[in-house]
């Protein structure tokens, strides 16, 4: 292969970064689909490169081990919630919007992914995380949430609670409803969702 100019080498070196970018998506796609079928410990390396379909060298090239395939994984997966828990939330609006508009948002990005929602339910607590990422995800979910309820109690919307009972409260519906739904036990829609949070702001509003 020729290259006529330095646009050239600039664009291939593109590509490989595109590539390489894929690779690592395309491992972590099959890590969870594995994870969540066959457990941490029925998911050999050789396994996961089969699935993803790349040599196992290639995963180490990522990866140091399976431990960092998972952390790795579990902290994208809880980023990719946090942002969808953000979406359509500003500063401006009012402290009961905001609190329904995180709370439906979280609910709405379980229902539509529960492939996702179980895994990270499933290793929340698990010694397979490690420390690290597990206080990196804590801080992205303390930035948006500890700080909003703070600011609601301190303008005397919210009860004064505990940091943590407001957000069991409010949370834990969210996770029983889209494991109810997910097992089909309930076919929420967007009016049901909708009043089911509001029942949790009516517990928590002042």
């Amino acid at each position: 292969m020729r290259f006529t100019d330095k646009n050239d080498l600039i664009g291939v070196f593109r590509i490989m970064t595109n590539s390489d970018c894929d690779k690592r998506t395309v491992i972590l796609d099959a890590a969870l689909q594995l994870f969540s079928e066959n457990g941490f410990h029925g998911t050999p390396m050789t396994l996961l490169a089969e699935k993803a379909n790349v040599g196992i060298g290639t995963i180490y090239r990522y990866f140091k081990n399976k431990e960092e395939v998972i952390s790795n994984l579990y902290k994208e997966l809880k980023s990719e919630s946090v942002a969808a828990m953000r979406e359509n939330i500003s500063r401006d609006m009012p402290i009961r919007e905001q609190f329904i508009n995180i709370f439906e948002n979280m609910l709405k990005y379980y229902i539509a992914n529960p492939q996702k929602f179980l895994f990270m339910e499933q290793y929340s607590y698990s010694p397979f995380i490690n420390s690290s990422t597990k206080q990196e995800v804590c801080s992205a979910y303390a930035e948006s949430l500890v700080s909003f309820f703070e600011y609601g109690k301190k303008h005397q919307v919210i009860k004064d609670l505990s940091t943590q009972i407001i957000f069991a409260t409010a949370n834990g519906q969210v996770v029983s409803l889209a494991k109810m739904h997910i097992a089909g036990e309930i076919n929420l829609n967007d009016d049901m969702i909708r009043k089911a949070i509001e029942t949790s702001w009516d517990a928590l509003k002042r």
